[in-house]
Formats: C-alpha cells, structure tokens, sequence
C-alpha cells in the first residue's frame, strides 16, 4: 500500500443469579464438585437439566442466537506442576454444535466461583476475566481485547485455550457463554489498521499511515506505521511555548553528539522517526521539563511514555495534513496561509495555531530548527527564543 493520509473436570450449569438480555444467549454451567482430583476425571459439571457428565465430556445447551439448535460446551483443565506441588487450572473451553444463525456474533466465556455476586474469576494473563472470540461468517477468530487466548477454528466449532491460564479449577464453579453482538477493535485498542484521522492509541489524532512501515523508536530500528499528533489542548492550554535548549547550553551544539541526527530541511518520507532520537539527544544535553523536547517526552498521553518532538519532515508531513492537502515525500507545504485545522483528513480538533514550532531538528549549534505555520517560509531560530511545541509519537 502507498503512503496515505488519513487493534481434568470442571462443572457448568445455567446462570441463575443473572437473568440474559432478550436478544442475547446466556450460558451457565455449575460445577457439581468442590475439589479437583489430580486425575483427567477431577470432578462432574452439572447442568440445569440435572444431567451429569464427566470433565473433558460435552454438556449439551441452547442459546438465542443458535434459535433451539444445541451446543455442546467442553471444559478442559491442565495439571501445572511446581516444584514438589501443582494445581489444576481450567485450560480452554470448547464450544461446537454452533449454527449458521450464529454468525457475527461474539461469544463472550466467564468463570465464577461460588460465592455471590464476587464477580467473574481471571482466567489468562493475571487478570483478564473475560474471553471473547468472533463468529467471523463462521471463521472464529480471537474478538475484541481477545489478546492471551488461541483459537482453534473448525466448522462450526472453536475452541479458545487461555495461554496463560489462571484460574484453578477448583475455584471456577460456574462458566457463562454469552452471544452478544459483534464489538470491534478501533485504532485506539491498537488491534487494527489505523486510518489518518482516527484516535490514535495515545488519545491524539492519526495523521500519516504507511503500512509498509517506516523506521522509529528510540534507536531508529523498529519499524512503525503510524504517526499521531497529541490533540488540542494536549497540555491544559493553548500550545506551551518553551526553548529549544536554555543559555547554559545555548552554544552546545547537540548534532552528531547522543545519537542527534542531522536532518533540519529534511522532507523525505526516509526521515519519518527520526524525532524521538532527537528529542533524547536534547535531553542527554539538557534533561529538563521546560525545554520544548522535555515538554514533549513529559507528555503521557493514552498514559504512553513515547511522545516527543516532531524532527522537520515529521512536522513538514503534519503540516500537509493539517491544511488538507495530500502529502508526497520531498514536498514542501505551502498551503499554510489557505487555513489550520481543515475538515478534509480529520484535523478539524487538532488546533494547531498560526504560529512558530519547535521541531527536534538542529540546524546550527546557535539555532534549532523550527517550522512555521504562519507561512511557507521555514527558518532555523535561536535556541533561547520561545517557541510553540506539539509532541508526536510513532506506532504500529
């Protein structure tokens, strides 16, 4: 794609205490026993019917979206053995016998202990209580925030094994299948694609994709498809204004010292993620807040730590998209005076100002390398003067 502008046993039984949404299937399994033997038969599920089976056999039940067809869910536990102990811990959940009229859904998998109204137990990663997986026109995939989880996918059946499992099994009591409507993942979950214009995952506004990837990171070797600009008002105001270093380093010059890359008045796309080795060769010289490059790393948006200063071609790539014309690498952007803020690639609430901007960029060891949003001309400025500052981040 071209640049472009713009993610053994346990026991079931219907959930009683909590009464499904018409639209939606709810599912609840009680388990019969209290302890979990170390053998692959550990205990019996129950269901509402008063049926027994064994843990590792299928429990027959029926949802809403499955319209009075049966499903078959099959919980299965794995022995984790520690140092002289070990435990059994509910391993995945099979769910199979899934029609057609299931498709688009999301079934949304819980565990509960016995006591009331605690809440749902974790079942992978430490904490995470729900997983969900996708009927994707009968492809199951991993669904919204599904991330832990490995979904084995056949016709009509999936099974979703947690790869980190955490709850023992002989504390989940009940599990809960519910269908639910389709939730997708956004730009902001980090899960997908981002399209210019879109929240980003630190709360900013995306303004260039590349999805082949471009280099970023603090030493310039990961590779990132994503820039987004913190918002308006990113720092409680109007765009702070700050220096580019303070007197006591005003004749330091930063390039070719701490990683600073000579790239003032430098508009290739070859430059894109340059800005964060920037920023933390200005603050290896200076590590100070009220510097513009410590202003920008001190940002936490989205509580991410990876903000900094735009480099000259990140701001230049800004600009173009700021005024709503289309970007192309080496290409000034001259259309300063025709407007901020254009509707046309989603930059109406970014709220940059007609104004001067730092740029991480050194074009002298007197003078930083700025960006100017008030007309074509860009020029370099003296490092002490007070400029406006908008950090960036780069991401995939």
């Amino acid at each position: 794609m071209s640049d472009f502008y713009h993610d053994d046993p346990v026991e079931e039984l219907s959930f009683a205490r909590k009464k499904p949404k018409a639209l939606f299937g709810s599912v609840l399994l009680l388990f019969a026993g209290g302890l979990f033997l170390n053998t692959t038969l550990a205990a019996n599920i129950n269901l509402n019917s008063g049926g027994r089976v064994e843990f590792g056999q299928g429990a027959s039940i029926t949802t809403a979206c499955s319209q009075g067809s049966s499903l078959t869910i099959t919980p299965q536990s794995e022995f984790r053995n520690v140092a002289g102990a070990g435990a059994y811990y509910v391993k995945s959940i099979k769910v199979s016998g899934i029609p057609s009229s299931c498709n688009g859904k999301d079934f949304n998998i819980s565990l509960y202990d016995n006591v009331a109204d605690s809440g749902p137990l974790p079942i992978f990663e430490t904490s995470t209580a729900v997983a969900t997986v996708w009927n994707n026109s009968g492809t199951f995939v991993e669904g919204y925030k599904g991330t832990g989880t490995t979904i084995t996918s056949g016709s009509g059946t999936f099974t979703v094994t947690f790869n980190s499992p955490v709850a023992l099994s002989s504390d989940a009591q009940k599990i809960t299948v519910e269908s639910t409507e389709h939730k997708s993942w956004t730009c902001q979950d980090g899960k997908r694609p981002c399209a210019v214009g879109e929240t980003g995952p630190g709360g900013g506004i995306v303004f260039y994709a590349k999805a082949s990837g471009f280099n970023c990171g603090p030493t310039w070797t990961a590779t990132c498809t994503n820039l987004e600009v913190a918002p308006s008002g990113w720092n409680g105001q109007t765009d702070p204004t700050a220096r580019w270093i303070t007197s006591n380093y005003y004749y330091d010059q930063v390039n070719g010292t701490n990683g600073m890359i000579s790239d003032d008045q430098n508009l290739n796309y070859s430059s894109l993620g340059r800005g964060y080795i920037n920023s933390l060769a200005i603050r290896a010289k200076e590590n100070s807040t009220l510097i513009a490059a410590g202003l920008a790393r001190e940002y936490r948006g989205g509580g991410l730590s990876d903000w900094y200063l735009p480099n000259f071609s990140e701001m230049n790539t800004l600009c173009h998209w700021n005024v709503g014309t289309t970007p192309a690498s080496g290409i000034r952007c001259e259309n300063v005076s025709s407007g901020l803020n254009k509707a046309r690639f989603g930059a109406e609430l970014t709220g940059m100002q007609s104004a001067l901007y730092w740029t991480s960029s050194e074009k002298a060891y007197y003078a930083g390398g700025s960006y100017n949003f008030q007309e074509p001309e860009n020029y370099g400025n003296n490092k002490n003067e007070q400029l406006r500052v908008r950090p960036v981040r780069a991401f995939s």
